[in-house]
């Protein structure tokens, strides 16, 4: 086929392109002659089924109205028959107490109130009245006592779930009947009693000039079986139903699902998203065909009502038939049009056609070129004033392109149209550069400053004081700030409290001394700075209290715009806070920077912290071996001395034990003197 068509001449070309073109635009025609009869189909249904859905909202709206005649009459009966009682008593000395409840959410809590009686008949505990009411009115009646948290019902004939009188139960402050009663109004319209909607009315009810309470009747909302019969009596098309449900997707009205809940499901929430519209969907399972569901959403006594008709029956039986005859129509119109427009192409296109394709492959390849000098309105003209846009168009794309390739990115250029993919491309080229630009310019800021920090860090390594000043001073500076400050935490005292202590302060190009401490008593934040030490991360404020902080100059005073409180935090500790107002917001990356730069402070701190324990602790030590050589010291001459007090004993001992023998050697020879010689001897005669 391929092949067949290249080998044919032009002329058949443009024939066959011709019946081609003129059967699209033929059919495409009979397509939105079809989609507009559709549309009118649907736009004339739609209207049909306002007015249906006007009319079942006017049987709700007369209803109510009925409702609310009920409810005013009531209330005059019941104003009447309390005043036929007596005149309403409040005895301050004969208290009654009471278990209140409240009615939304169920909690409780005690209450003591005064005891109201009218005439002789007493109201607390007591329900002669409000049945009185009930009895000639035929609705629901209840007397109100104010207390701190709303109005309580204090004698009723409105019964709870269980059946008992709600006696004890209250109506909240946050409801618009206590606010209406409590300005002296009387509440008219829907509220919830209890346990369902009423249409009611609340009268205030005053003793010596002040609303203490209020008198309620009240008619049930709605009356389903006179309604329902109404909806099931009413058809639409041939199988069109009515049905309503509640803004809490419960079913009330409906031929075969009443009771049901469609709550959660996709087509409720789709109900939801508008008050009043078309769905198409099937509610439950068991409707197998495509459903169309008009409805309309019913404010005052929050309702849906609404009407499911299939589409079948809206729109596709009556186009079927409409579609075959414009098709066939179609064709005939084909055949006679093709015919004539190719006797008339053959002399008037090939030659345009063939400047044109000469053009065009000059723009394929991108060379420069002009459309033809044709001025003719025809579809060659048209065609020859789309090719000088185009040449146009290229020649500002690329101006453009060269500009952005120059880096100037605020060059004027606005796409063709929003197909216009190059436009569009180019466009996006130049906001991408121009935003990494911009990242480029913010990350530089940011490497700069930051060098310009640390270098600041390691040359004041010495003196916490000095690298405070010399960091919020630039970082004021810097981020174009108007005031910022340092504190810095100190040792944890004895009582187990942490001080923070300004370390620097500075504003407006200059510092300012201020001895300033915070104190953390068992981790309570009394201020801005230590919420932020003790839960430790960034707080940035765009809404300063008058009272916090003001920017000073020698023009005068004023609150910043910004404030920025940002944790000195390294390995999980905190060492303190940097605190930076300015009329400006801060940024971004302003934030991250400063957050950057209090982590490398806070490094420094510990390291200095860390430095000036390892000194402490090498001075100790240095102490501790000095005793110790003393003593060491001492020790030695004690034991010098010993042993010279030992080496006297010894002498003593060995001169002790010399002098033992020599008197030992001098008593033997004494001994021996002592003795008389032999020689000595004489004989007796």
């Amino acid at each position: 086929m391929k092949r067949f068509f290249k080998n044919l001449s032009l002329h058949k070309k443009i024939s066959l392109l011709n019946i081609v073109i003129i059967s699209i635009l033929l059919l495409a025609l009979t397509f939105i002659i079809f989609f507009n009869q559709r549309a009118t189909i649907i736009s004339d249904n739609e209207h049909r089924m306002q007015g249906y859905l006007e009319d079942l909202e006017n049987l709700f709206d007369l209803q109510v109205f009925e409702k609310q005649v009920q409810v005013n009459l009531a209330l005059n009966s019941a104003r009447e028959i309390v005043a036929n009682y007596g005149e309403l008593v409040q005895l301050d000395s004969v208290p009654v107490s009471f278990t209140a409840t409240d009615q939304i959410v169920g909690s409780t809590q005690e209450v003591t109130l005064p005891s109201w009686q009218v005439g002789e008949v007493p109201i607390h505990n007591d329900f002669q009245v409000v049945d009185k009411i009930q009895q000639v009115t035929q609705q629901t009646a209840t007397i109100f006592q104010r207390i701190d948290k709303g109005l309580l019902r204090v004698s009723t004939n409105v019964l709870r779930l269980d059946g008992e009188r709600a006696v004890g139960t209250y109506i909240p402050n946050s409801s618009p009947v206590v606010n209406t009663v409590l300005n002296g109004e009387t509440f008219r319209g829907r509220a919830f009693v209890v346990d369902g909607w009423y249409l009611t009315a609340y009268e205030p009810i005053s003793i010596n000039g002040k609303v203490e309470g209020a008198l309620y009747v009240g008619v049930k909302e709605k009356n389903l079986n006179y309604l329902e019969s109404k909806f099931l009596e009413k058809s639409y098309f041939e199988t069109g139903y009515a049905y309503a449900f509640s803004g809490s997707g419960e079913i009330y009205i409906h031929p075969t699902h009443k009771d049901e809940s469609i709550a959660g499901t996709q087509l409720f929430n789709q109900f939801a998203q508008n008050e009043e519209g078309i769905i198409s969907g099937a509610i439950f399972q068991n409707e197998n065909r495509r459903i169309e569901h008009y409805y309309r959403y019913l404010d005052t006594i929050d309702t849906y009502v609404a009407i499911a008709v299939p589409r079948s029956e809206l729109v596709q039986d009556r186009l079927r038939a409409q579609l075959l005859i414009m098709l066939a129509g179609a064709l005939i119109t084909i055949i006679v049009v093709s015919v004539s427009i190719n006797k008339v192409a053959k002399h008037i296109i090939i030659t345009p056609l063939r400047e044109i394709q000469s053009v065009l492959n000059k723009l394929a390849t991108r060379q420069k070129t002009s459309a033809l000098s044709t001025t003719s309105d025809d579809e060659i003209g048209k065609i020859n004033t789309s090719l000088k846009e185009v040449i146009s168009g290229l020649e500002v794309a690329s101006g453009f392109a060269e500009h952005v390739g120059q880096g100037i990115y605020d060059s004027d250029f606005e796409p063709l149209s929003d197909e216009d993919i190059l436009g569009h491309s180019l466009l996006n080229m130049r906001n991408n550069l121009a935003k990494a630009a911009e990242e480029d310019e913010k990350r530089n800021w940011a490497n700069e400053g930051y060098a310009k920090f640390l270098d600041i860090l390691r040359k004041e390594q010495e003196n916490l004081k000095k690298v405070s000043e010399s960091i919020i001073s630039g970082m004021v500076k810097y981020i174009g700030a108007n005031q910022g400050g340092i504190y810095i935490k100190s040792e944890i005292d004895e009582e187990n409290k942490v001080t923070l202590e300004r370390m620097a302060t500075y504003a407006w190009e200059r510092f300012k001394f201020i001895d300033d401490k915070l104190v953390i008593d068992n981790d309570q934040a009394n201020n801005l700075a230590s919420q932020v030490f003790l839960e430790k991360k960034t707080t940035l404020l765009k809404k300063i209290p008058n009272d916090y902080v003001k920017i000073t100059s020698g023009l005068g005073s004023a609150n910043p715009s910004s404030l920025i409180l940002v944790p000195l935090i390294f390995n999980e500790e905190v060492y303190g806070v940097m605190e930076i107002a300015s009329f400006k917001d801060f940024e971004d990356h302003q934030v991250q920077f400063i957050e950057r730069v209090a982590e490398s402070l806070a490094s420094s701190i510990s390291s200095m912290r860390i430095s000036e324990k390892t000194n402490r602790l090498l001075i100790e030590a240095q102490q501790q071996s000095e005793e110790l050589r003393s003593q060491e010291e001492e020790m030695r001459q004690n034991f010098e001395e010993l042993s010279a007090t030992q080496e006297a004993q010894e002498r003593f001992k060995k001169e002790m034990e010399q002098r033992e023998a020599e008197l030992l050697e001098e008593i033997r020879r004494l001994e021996e003197q002592s003795k008389p010689s032999t020689q000595d001897r004489s004989p007796t005669g």
